[in-house]
C-alpha cells in the first residue's frame, strides 16, 4: 500500500510544489522591490524550507481532496493547487514558530530559520547572534503569515462568500492551534501529564489543523453544506491522531522523519509514549526519564537507553496498538459516508490512513 500511495502522493504534491515556488518568487520580488535586499535576507531560510521538495504537502493536498470530495470541478485544478500552496505558506508560518518554541535545529536537512539567521550573523556579532537570529526570524515568520492571508482573500476562481467562509475557518483554526501549542509548551515542564492532556494537544495541533481544517476548507471551496462539513469531523480526528502517533513513534525506530532523530526527547515533548513509560516505570526509571526529557545535550548512550526503555516498558507497543485502533476508526468513518462523497477521494483518504499507519518517514 505504501509504495502505491507514495506515488499517488508525489503526483498530488508536484503542482503544489510548483505553486510554492511561484509564491516564494512573488514574495522575494515584492520585498526586494519595496524594501531592498537586506530586508529580504531573513526570508531566505524560511522560504528554503517552504519550497523544499522534502515537504509532504499534506495540508495543501487535503484542500484538493476536500474540494473533489463534494464534486468540485476539475477545471479548477490550478486554482486549487494555488490554494494548497497558500495553505502550505500558513504552515511555514506555524512551523517557524514551532521551531523556535521547540528549540529545533534542523528540518528536512536544513537549518531552521532562527538557527540559520543566527549563524549568518555569528561572525560579526558573536555575543548577540542568537538574539538577532530570533528577532529576524520573527519578522519573516509573521510577515509570511500576513502575506498568506492577503493572497488568500484574492484567491481566484471562487465566489466571494466561499472565500470569506474559508478565511474565517482558517483563522479560527490557527487560534485553536496556538492554544494547542500553549498546552504543549506547558506540558513539557510539568512533572506529570495525563494521556488526555496529551490527546488534547494532538486534537488541536494535528487532527484539527493538519487534517480536518484543510479538508473542510477544500469542501467549502466546493460549496459544501454545514451538514457535509460535520460529516468529516470524526474522520479528521481519527486521521489526525493516527498521523501524530506515527510521527511520535518514529523517534523510537530506525527511521528518519525529517527532524533531528532525538529532537522530541531533547525538546521534552510529552507524547503518549512518554506518558505510558511514566505509568509503569519504577522510581529509578522515572528519574532517568525526567532527567533526560528536555536535555538539549543528550548523549547518544542516553538516547539509546531512552528508546530501549520505551520498548522494554511496553510503551511503544501500547501506542502502536492505539495506531491500529485509530486506523480502524478512520476506515469506519469513511464507510459511514461512502454513499455521500466522491469515491476516488474517499479511496485516497482510506489509503492515506494505511500510509500513516505503516510509514517510516
Amino acid at each position: 500500500m505504501i509504495k502505491g500511495f507514495a506515488s499517488e502522493l508525489e503526483k498530488k504534491q508536484e503542482p503544489i510544489h510548483e505553486h510554492c515556488d511561484s509564491v516564494a518568487e512573488q514574495i522575494r520580488d515584492e520585498v526586494m522591490e519595496k524594501y531592498g535586499e537586506e530586508a529580504f535576507g531573513p526570508y531566505i531560510p524560511l522560504l528554503n524550507q517552504y519550497t523544499s521538495r522534502e515537504s509532504k504537502r499534506i495540508r495543501g493536498i487535503l484542500i484538493g481532496v476536500g474540494y473533489r470530495l463534494v464534486g468540485g470541478e476539475e477545471s479548477k485544478a490550478d486554482q486549487i493547487a494555488h490554494a494548497g500552496a497558500l495553505m502550505e505558506l500558513f504552515h511555514a508560518y506555524i512551523l517557524g514558530i514551532d521551531d523556535i518554541q521547540d528549540r529545533a535545529r534542523t528540518r528536512h536537512g536544513l537549518p531552521v530559520t532562527h538557527v540559520a539567521l543566527a549563524e549568518e550573523y555569528r561572525g560579526d556579532y558573536p555575543e548577540v547572534a542568537d538574539h538577532i537570529g530570533l528577532s529576524l526570524a520573527c519578522n519573516a515568520i509573521f510577515s509570511i503569515q500576513h502575506f498568506a492571508a492577503r493572497e488568500w482573500q484574492w484567491l481566484k476562481g471562487f465566489p466571494e462568500d466561499r472565500i470569506k467562509k474559508t478565511t474565517t475557518m482558517i483563522n479560527d483554526c490557527l487560534v485553536a492551534t496556538a492554544s494547542g501549542q500553549t498546552y504543549d509548551v506547558i506540558n513539557a515542564y510539568r512533572n506529570q501529564v495525563l494521556p488526555e492532556e496529551i490527546e488534547r494537544v494532538i486534537r488541536l495541533k494535528t487532527s484539527l489543523y493538519t487534517i480536518t481544517m484543510p479538508l473542510q476548507v477544500g469542501m467549502l471551496l466546493g460549496d459544501a453544506s454545514a451538514g457535509q462539513l460535520k460529516m468529516v469531523e470524526a474522520l479528521g480526528d481519527a486521521l489526525g491522531m493516527l498521523f501524530q502517533l506515527g510521527d511520535d513513534r518514529q523517534t523510537y525506530e530506525s527511521s528518519n522523519n525529517g527532524k533531528d532523530k532525538d529532537s522530541d526527547i531533547c525538546e521534552g515533548k510529552r507524547t503518549l509514549i512518554v506518558a505510558e513509560m511514566m505509568k509503569v516505570a519504577n522510581a529509578d526509571q522515572r528519574l532517568f526519564i525526567s532527567k533526560t526529557l528536555g536535555n538539549e545535550n543528550i548523549s547518544p548512550d542516553d538516547f539509546t537507553k531512552f528508546v530501549e526503555l520505551a520498548h522494554s516498558l511496553g510503551a511503544y507497543a501500547v501506542v502502536k496498538e492505539r495506531e491500529f485502533r485509530e486506523n480502524a476508526r478512520a476506515l469506519r468513518e469513511i464507510q459511514v459516508v461512502s454513499e455521500i462523497f466522491d469515491k476516488s477521494s474517499l479511496d485516497f483518504l482510506r489509503n492515506m490512513a494505511g500510509y500513516f499507519l505503516e510509514r517510516k518517514t
